[in-house]
């Protein structure tokens, strides 16, 4: 009796963190795994003393009973009816049609903390353009609360506090923070803000401190409706107790499901044609409309780096041998552009191309998947798997409609490799042809590691076996082992050659040449050190955090699966029912495979044999620790190949639970694929802005229209720009929303996004096509002083007054447009400044050289790849070259320094060199803090081959920081 009850407890249990919301990702799985474990030992023990375990029999069973079916609708009825008349939980936007506010129009957003960003806003709202709507919530403190800061991203708000008004945010207000210092009781308060701006919805959150010398953390939830009263509280206390109910009453009613999903499953085998048929119909109707939905949310929103690879794409296609980068690795890039630039002669939109491309490797990922899943399987296979990539989830249509190439392009030569691996063991055999085509998709798709290597892996182990499979290994037991191990040899040399492995593993070496030729030819061994080292990413995402429950299970896993949107947004969204269950019973389903398969796959599928199933499940097994513990990093990409073994995974877990359970495996299936289809259908437009930008929700500029005309006018095609304010107080100045990089056609606009981040600074060719223009907000400010004070090499306050003196008539001498709220900066038409691209750049310390000349004024030092910098001055000094191509006259030299004011050339010389190598000294650089710049400027021009700044070490031990160098 004891053991059954434990087993009964367990059951309950495990059901519970399965679909229980807001448990920490390490109590969910410890607790899972703990549960299992209990699982595991009370039904053995009841095996071992021949003891049946009813709750397994009764959820089983068939034979209905009246009474437990009665109690089981009761209680469905109970929880439901508690669900629908309490109130909701969340903060409520309620938003205005007209001058009023109109009831109709609120909805709840249930966020742990308040930060609300665009894409959590309600979708309706966020297609507004000129919005009017208040936020409303009530909130818990434990402790009093000393002070508190409210943010609003942009326009006009007004905060209110239990009906007082505390805080009241101006659109033409530079700081974008108001601080009050206001004494808040411990208890429960009314927290209001009533907002007026232009779309698209701000950024806007509220920060409290608990103590005068304590730091300010985002106020805490949860968060409960105006109409929040004792009943209410009570009914959260005893949301726990609700939850078992739900558990228990769809236990009481099994039988019953069971018997009537057996009668339906009956008649649909009766009418297996016509029922696959419907289906395939229903599935394809699925996979149109979100195909459609997607195409319409992002397209025109092209990140910078895919907008270069359509840049590349375009010199090719013209005949010209574009800029290799991407990340540091020269053939990557190429290798996603030649595709575009075939496939660009068969569009007369070339923006739209860049789009169609993707859906086409959509397309010939599902064909040759399902394709695979039918042939090798079995139709009912085959349409499962259609069903989940038709569904897919936020993540998998992110790959396949917003231009990353090398994610869809790799999982299109991942599907091509196991048909060509499958097809080989079906066969027993590897043809010449087949195997010269494994090799070479193979080495094409090796430049995204680590997203292909699994691919390659576990169809290699598949070729291996078709090599060896009728291999006769003679023993030789009376010979000596080096005979032995040389007749084993030989005959391990005659079935390669025999089976054809040979022309694969040329192949593969052949495309994988742009690998190693470089560093064998002695030439950049860029590539080469990306294939080796990858990305230098950290492994978990913040420190202390585990790799695999933290990241992968907590964060990756929802994110790859469908269920939260990618990059910063790792919450669970939402009005969105048991978000955990598909990360659980994906788990399950990878450590039961190996077990359940064999059993469960149908007679003649060829993944019934123990080599195929050992493959998918090696695919998995190691897509996930690739992805978890290589130090290419923790990405939810990383984890694509899984998209290929995750139909036979699942397909084969609901099929075991099927047999034990039809109920369970419907329960399943549902709770499976519920969130993932709500999380479509709930998702905001802003999850398809440019990636970089997606959390802080950073927009096209308003009126963007007339900067593109004055772009126009003045013939500019590249523009980088900045739009406004800190995001955070305790940051001195932006990481995300600075440096941005607009790739700007006629019309169109290609790309908006942080240009520092996605070019790398040998790959600057891209923006020397022509004159470059910069964009600021009128109000552009960075107000943070806490890390300039007591630190002589901290930052210190950069306005807007700072940047006009620098792009002034005194300096840079750029011609001004106020295009009301924004300014911009342009050259003169008649101007031609020297092409930084002919420069040869050297340095006492050559790091990141040309990141001082990449026409990127970033302003503050968050990453070395933005700026140049000496390091510590060394006895000896500093020193900066600059070497032209040909002697050219100087006039002008301009040191820009971003907020690292402390970091300007002391005691400095500038040496200039002619063609015969004399050398001239022409003065010193001085500094002037209103354009944060050193400069020195010629009463005569000097011709010269080359400029030297040089500087000697300081009594401080200050640097010497290069932000953008200009030479006139």
């Amino acid at each position: 009796m004891i053991n059954q009850l434990a087993h009964s407890f367990f059951l309950f249990g495990i059901l519970f963190l399965s679909l229980a919301h807001g448990i920490r990702s390490d109590v969910r799985f410890y607790g899972l795994v703990f549960l299992f474990f209990g699982i595991f030992i009370t039904y053995q023990w009841a095996k071992i003393r021949n003891q049946k375990i009813l709750i397994n029999s009764w959820i089983s069973s068939e034979q209905q009973s009246k009474s437990t079916l009665l109690l089981g609708i009761s209680l469905i009825l109970v929880c439901f009816l508690s669900i629908i008349f309490s109130p909701k939980v969340g903060i409520s936007v309620l938003w205005s049609t007209g001058a009023e506010y109109s009831i109709k129009n609120e909805e709840r957003i249930d966020v742990p903390t308040f930060k609300i960003i665009p894409s959590l806003y309600p979708r309706k709202l966020a297609l507004c353009d000129d919005l009017q709507f208040r936020i409303s919530a009530k909130f818990k403190t434990n402790e009093p609360i000393h002070a508190a800061q409210f943010y609003l991203e942009r326009g006009n708000a007004t905060w209110y506090l239990d009906g007082d008004r505390i805080a009241n945010h101006k659109a033409e207000e530079v700081s974008r923070f108001f601080f009050i210092q206001r004494d808040i009781n411990a208890g429960i308060h009314l927290l209001e803000c009533e907002i007026q701006c232009q779309g698209p919805p701000p950024v806007i959150s509220m920060m409290a401190a608990l103590g005068a010398d304590q730091e300010f953390r985002e106020l805490q939830g949860p968060f409960f409706p105006i109409d929040y009263t004792g009943a209410f509280q009570f009914s959260q206390m005893n949301v726990v107790l609700f939850f078992l109910i739900g558990i228990l009453s769809f236990i009481l009613i099994c039988p019953t499901l069971n018997l009537y999903s057996k009668i339906i499953s009956n008649f649909i085998l009766k009418r297996s044609p016509l029922s696959f048929f419907i289906g395939f119909l229903v599935v394809l109707g699925f996979l149109f409309y979100y195909n459609i939905q997607m195409y319409d949310l992002s397209r025109m929103r092209y990140e910078a780096d895919e907008a270069a690879f359509g840049l590349m794409a375009q010199e090719l296609d013209s005949g010209q041998s574009p800029p290799l980068f991407h990340y540091g690795q020269q053939y990557q890039g190429t290798i996603e552009s030649i595709p575009l630039s075939i496939f660009i002669n068969y569009t007369n939109n070339n923006i739209k191309s860049m789009l169609d491309l993707t859906i086409l490797w959509q397309l010939t990922f599902l064909l040759v998947t399902v394709y695979c899943f039918w042939i090798y399987g079995n139709p009912a296979l085959s349409l499962f798997a259609l069903f989940f990539f038709a569904i897919g989830g936020l993540h998998y249509h992110w790959i396949f409609h917003k231009c990353w190439f090398g994610y869809s392009f790799s999982l299109a030569c991942g599907a091509f490799l196991f048909l060509i691996a499958l097809h080989a063991y079906d066969k027993q055999y590897l043809s010449p042809v087949y195997a010269f085509l494994w090799g070479a998709i193979a080495g094409l798709s090796l430049y995204e590691l680590p997203i292909s290597l699994p691919f390659v892996m576990s169809t290699f182990s598949i070729l291996l076996f078709v090599v060896f499979r009728e291999g006769q290994w003679d023993s030789y037991t009376n010979a000596s082992v080096f005979n032995w191990l040389s007749c084993q040899t030989k005959n391990g040399y005659r079935f390669i050659c025999k089976n054809n492995l040979w022309i694969a593993f040329i192949s593969l070496f052949l495309f994988t040449s742009p690998y190693w030729l470089t560093g064998w030819i002695g030439g950049n061994e860029d590539a080469l050190r990306f294939l080796t080292e990858g990305r230098e990413l950290a492994a978990p995402r913040v420190t202390g955090e585990d790799p695999f429950i933290d990241r992968f299970f907590g964060e990756c896993l929802p994110v790859f699966l469908g269920i939260r949107a990618p990059y910063e947004q790792f919450n669970d969204p939402p009005n969105i029912p048991f978000p955990a269950f598909p990360s659980v019973f994906f788990m399950i389903s990878v450590c039961a495979f190996l077990f359940l398969s064999r059993r469960i796959l149908p007679d003649g599928s060829i993944f019934q044999n123990p080599i195929l199933r050992y493959s998918v499940g090696l695919l998995s097994v190691i897509t996930i620790v690739l992805g978890v513990y290589s130090p290419f990093g923790i990405w939810p990409w990383y984890f694509l190949p899984l998209y290929w073994a995750l139909p036979v995974l699942l397909f084969t877990c609901l099929s075991r639970l099927w047999k034990w359970a039809p109920s369970f495996s419907a329960l399943a299936f549902i709770l499976y694929f519920l969130p993932i289809i709500l999380g479509l259908e709930l998702r905001s437009p802003f999850l398809f802005q440019a990636s970089s930008l997606s959390a802080s929700g950073l927009s096209i500029p308003t009126d963007f229209s007339k900067i593109i005309d004055t772009l126009k006018q003045e013939q500019i095609q590249y523009l980088l720009c900045d739009q406004g304010f800190d995001v955070n107080i305790n940051d001195a100045g932006r990481d995300w929303l600075g440096e941005c990089i607009t790739f700007a056609s006629s019309r169109e606009i290609r790309a908006i996004d942080r240009l520092s981040r996605r070019v790398p600074v040998y790959a600057q060719e891209i923006m020397n096509a022509g004159r470059i223009g910069y964009l600021f907000h009128k109000h552009f400010f960075y107000s943070n002083l806490s890390l300039a004070e007591g630190n002589i090499n901290g930052y210190a306050p950069l306005s807007i007054s700072n940047i006009e003196e620098l792009f002034g008539p005194r300096l840079l001498n750029y011609k001004k447009y106020t295009l009301d709220p924004y300014i911009l900066f342009l050259p003169e038409r008649e101007q031609s400044p020297m092409l930084k691209s002919h420069w040869t750049l050297n340095a006492s310390n050559p790091v990141f050289l040309s990141a001082a000349a990449d026409w990127n004024i970033s302003v503050r030092a968050h990453s070395r790849h933005t700026y140049w910098s000496s390091g510590e001055i060394p006895e000896s000094g500093a020193w900066f070259r600059v070497s032209f191509p040909e002697p050219t006259p100087v006039h002008k030299i301009i040191l820009f320094h971003g907020t690292k004011v402390a970091d300007y050339p002391r005691n400095n010389r500038v040496i200039v060199t002619n063609s015969l190598g004399v050398e001239r000294s022409v003065g010193s650089l001085q500094y002037d803090p209103l354009s944060r710049t050193s400069s020195l400027t010629l009463e005569e021009r000097v011709r010269g081959s080359s400029v030297r700044i040089e500087t000697d070490r300081s009594e401080d031990g200050t640097w010497l920081t290069i932000f953008e160098l200009w030479i006139f």
